[in-house]
């Protein structure tokens, strides 16, 4: 693709040469069909000649143009061949500049018309792009004269800019603003640190791909922000909104939020049609006190052409924001506010942290602006951002991975918050995760007060041990606020602690919601807390759903795996539950306790409701209609026969329990001519099963399941005669209980 297109000139070629060690993009004609025409040290740019149009211009002497406004005559290319010019304004035809250096050709030169550049190229106007000298200045006028030329601006090499002092410096994109840098391996070095290093306000179809922004910069994490900080901020703001958006404040200020988003990389406030293509957001220190504090903000803000004098004057929220292949490496808030229309596929983050000092002090925060002035910080933290007028909306992040490489102090900030990856709050509508991957050890998510949404495919591991179980900081957490009608299918969530006191996952609030193959693992649970199963609604579906323990040491009475909360139990209508448990603790010792608590539907609710948990482990079935519970327990043991008439099986059937079946299968021979039968003692020896066949063979007997065992109940095999150590028998013991739903 070639650096320029210009008519007639479809065959000019772009080249990379090599000029004092420094790459520099170099273009030259090869068709020929251009007439060249050096420029003379003595040439009028007043009264350019009509023969001019249509040539290739050698330009190796230095003008001044006098402040002067230079119309050039149609489709001139100007090749700057050593030659420079300053003071005055050029007004393109159809026109397109070349360089064959990194020298500057432009100083105080304002560009205007018609160029057919594809590219504006810092060093046009004096950019030194070492990665250590300030081009700020230099990068802020590229950005005018590109945007004058409607061309892109190329980043071919690393460049620093210095926008570190607070409210002065912060760089402003304009409409139709492109930045991009070559082969994506393009380093834009920043160090703001109290205000924003670039702004999208009120503006649109702004693009930004290929480039890394380096963040060289540390932050004190014992002062946070104070009122100056705040104020200034706000005035610089304002100020451009005045002069560029034709906005008025007479008596007020333009919107705010959390004075620590003046920390931003990007603030996009009420911008439209944002892309970020193929960016990196990196911090170049590797303690958690030099990350980034700020990604990305989306914010509200006050619209253009008004007179804002109070709060309730006309706002917007940032809408078609895209961030594709985006990733983001030693950040701490990641991508923060209230947007109407997120696209990402793609965004990938590495390392991250919470705020704090190098030594691991302060942690979240402290000092001046108060005691965590630092939000908790997630990779995306989407919300209402406070704003009465707006909601979050129309939410889509695919593919990404969040690889939670924790850099800093092993400590949390206690119960005030945590830095899990994904946070969708407050109130949003239509949202869609799909292929989420996250490694941190604070968790995946914080989700409340969604409507319409779809997670699905979601993959986590997490560690909740760094955390007290009682600050409820669950791998997969969900928070204050109805969830209506969401799906969430085909997720994974892992805890990956040696001992966990919670579960990796806790209960959606809502109605018409489905979770549909969700698969949660613990290590060694020994919580002893509810759930993790249970939807606080109605019309709510769990099917296709596990929960997987490899050591279960919890050892409270009752312990459930569906939970619902008093108002449910009384009042929930049309909820399925299906869930199968591996793992569970050994309940053979007393039934009634330690098996699988159903916390479902009570008596009171004659609304119609269905949940079954499956204990694989105990081969125990619950199924709870409406109210009536139904437990299936199927013991099965193994008997290796030895010598005498008499066996006392192992199984027992517990008191509460009545016996539906017993299943007797001979797997080896007998010894020949015994007959064999099972029974409750030698006065009922037969009771169970009698004429048991010495072969192999297999016998069933049901029974009349309302006969409910008062006190626990012993199983005997007998013979007529020695087992004579010969044979091997399996015993299937079908318990079932039936009660009533009244916890």
């Amino acid at each position: 693709m070639s650096l320029f297109s210009c008519k007639k000139d479809s065959d000019l070629l772009s080249e990379l040469v090599i000029n004092e060690e420094i790459e520099v993009i170099y273009q030259h004609e090869i068709d020929g069909t251009k007439k060249t025409i050096i420029i003379t040290e003595d040439f009028n740019w007043n009264e350019i000649p009509v023969a001019y149009s249509n040539a290739n211009w050698e330009i190796i002497n230095n003008f001044d143009l006098e402040d002067k406004v230079i119309q050039l005559p149609a489709n001139v290319l100007l090749n700057f061949k050593g030659g420079f010019l300053n003071n005055g304004t050029i007004i393109g035809n159809e026109s397109a500049i070349v360089s064959n250096s990194r020298n500057a050709i432009f100083e105080s030169v304002d560009l205007a018309g018609s160029f057919n550049n594809e590219y504006t190229f810092l060093y046009w106007f004096g950019a030194v792009m070492d990665g250590t000298t300030d081009d700020r200045e230099v990068f802020v006028e590229t950005l005018k004269q590109a945007n004058n030329i409607k061309s892109k601006i190329l980043i071919d090499q690393d460049i620093f800019l210095d926008v570190a002092e607070t409210a002065q410096k912060s760089i402003f994109l304009n409409d139709n603003t492109w930045i991009e840098g070559k082969n994506g391996d393009t380093n834009v070095i920043v160090n703001n640190l109290l205000s924003p290093a670039f702004y999208m306000a009120l503006t649109e179809n702004i693009t930004i791909k290929n480039i890394t922004f380096l963040y060289d910069q540390t932050y004190d994490a014992t002062w946070g922000w104070d009122t100056e900080m705040h104020n200034s901020n706000l005035e610089q703001l304002k100020n451009y909104m005045e002069v560029v958006h034709n906005v008025q404040f007479p008596s007020w200020k333009p919107w705010s939020r959390s004075p620590i988003a003046w920390r931003s990389i990007f603030s996009i406030e009420a911008a439209k049609n944002v892309l970020f293509e193929s960016v990196t957001l990196k911090a170049k220190g590797e303690t958690a006190n030099k990350f980034i504090l700020w990604g990305v903000k989306l914010k509200e803000q006050y619209l253009s052409d008004q007179i804002v004098s109070n709060y309730d004057s006309p706002t917007g929220i940032p809408e078609n924001i895209t961030f594709n292949n985006f990733t983001l490496d030693g950040v701490i808030m990641g991508i923060q506010g209230i947007v109407n229309g997120i696209h990402t596929d793609g965004v990938t983050s590495y390392r991250y942290s919470d705020v704090q000092a190098l030594d691991g002090s302060s942690i979240g925060g402290s000092g001046v602006g108060g005691l965590y002035w630092m939000p908790p910080p997630h990779l995306f933290y989407l919300n209402p951002d406070t704003s009465e007028k707006h909601i979050t909306k129309n939410v889509n992040i695919f593919n990404t991975i969040d690889y939670g490489e924790y850099t800093g102090t092993t400590k949390v900030r206690g119960s005030s918050g945590y830095c899990n990856s994904l946070k969708l709050v407050e109130g949003v509508l239509n949202a869609r995760v799909e292929d989420y991957k996250s490694y941190r050890r604070d968790g995946v998510w914080d989700i409340g007060a969604v409507t319409n949404g779809v997670f699905k495919n979601i993959y986590s591991e997490s560690t909740s041990e760094i955390f007290k179980p009682s600050w409820g900081f669950h791998n997969a957490r969900f928070v204050e606020g109805t969830m209506t009608n969401c799906t969430f299918k085909d997720i994974v969530v892992k805890d990956n602690s040696a001992t966990a006191k919670i579960y990796p996952w806790n209960y959606p609030k809502g109605n018409s919601n489905t979770i549909d193959n969700l698969q949660l693992y613990v290590k060694d649970f020994a919580g002893t807390g509810p759930g993790p199963f249970g939807i606080f609604g109605s019309d709510n579906t769990i099917v296709n759903s596990g929960l997987n323990i490899e050591k279960h040491t919890a050892t409270n009475d009752y312990a459930s795996v569906i939970f619902h909360l008093d108002n449910i139990l009384d009042n929930s209508s049309n909820n399925n539950y299906q869930v199968v448990v591996n793992g569970w603790r050994k309940i053979d010792e007393d039934p009634l306790k330690k098996k699988i608590r159903l916390i479902f539907a009570r008596k009171a609710n004659q609304n119609t409701n269905y949940a079954k948990v499956t204990d694989v482990d105990n081969n125990f079935v619950t199924e709870q209609k409406n109210a009536e519970q139904i437990e299936t327990w199927f013991r099965s043991e193994t008997i290796t026969l030895g010598q005498g008439n008499e066996y006392l099986l192992d199984t027992t059937i517990p008191a509460g329990f009545s016996i539906a079946s017993i299943e007797v299968t001979v797997l080896d021979d007998l010894v020949e001519g015994i007959n064999a039968s099972i029974g409750y003692s030698t006065v009922q020896k037969d009771n169970l099963v009698m004429n048991i066949l010495g072969t192999k063979s297999t016998l069933k007997n049901t029974f009349n399941a309302e006969t409910v065992l008062n006190e626990s109940q012993n199983i005997y095999l007998f013979g007529n005669k020695d087992f004579s150590s010969e044979g091997q028998i399996k015993v299937t013991v079908e318990l079932v209980r039936n009660s009533i739903s009244d916890w």
